[in-house]
């Protein structure tokens, strides 16, 4: 497996926006690798780049709406295989709404 990947990253510092190579990450532990299949740039990472949200962190690897096949798994990771179809979820829930 190659150890790097395309990316596309916003750069808060210009206000830039490039593709490029950045090292393919390990999943840590609960965690799973995806390997994306497709992936969109939706409003949010529009409003991102063009200054409507506030610039959080220094770099993004932006495009959050993605589809793809796990590729690798994390320690104690249950329930998910390598080849599994995903969808991953961008939002982080708090766990206690109802």
């Amino acid at each position: 497996m190659p150890d790097m990947m395309l990316a596309e990253r916003f750069y808060a510092e210009g206000r830039r926006v490039t593709v490029e190579e950045i090292p393919i990450p390990e999943p840590g532990p609960g965690q799973v690798r995806v390997k994306v299949a497709y992936c969109g740039i939706c409003h949010s990472d529009l409003s991102l780049i063009h200054g409507y949200f506030p610039d959080l962190l220094p770099v993004v690897t932006q495009g959050h709406e993605a589809a793809g096949t796990i590729d690798a798994l994390g320690p104690g990771v249950a329930g998910w295989q390598v080849g599994d179809r995903v969808i991953p979820s961008a939002g982080r829930p708090c766990l206690t709404c109802r």
